[in-house]
């Protein structure tokens, strides 16, 4: 059995398909999901809160820079091993 906590973290815009395709495979896996999306979109928000308890989404504007959006999550994960998409 694992002690350490598995993060999963994802950097996207709202695209919302590609996210019902991953999320389900991801989750059962993991401890906590944090996605950062550039753009705020109700419709994806509704999704992301409908999965749970292991989401945490986080909003940061895409500044065309990804080592930004980067560093924005990762002040979210303060212990274990992350999985990056």
């Amino acid at each position: 059995m694992r002690t350490e906590r598995i993060t999963f973290s994802c950097i996207s815009t709202p695209r919302l398909d590609n996210l019902k395709r991953l999320l389900p495979k991801v989750l059962p896996y993991v401890d906590k999901a944090i996605i950062t999306i550039g753009k705020d979109d109700k419709e994806t928000q509704d999704y992301l809160l409908s999965l749970g308890d292991k989401i945490q989404v986080i909003y940061f504007k895409w500044c065309d820079n990804f080592a930004m959006s980067w560093n924005k999550y990762l002040e979210y994960i303060n212990d274990g091993w992350i999985l990056v998409c």
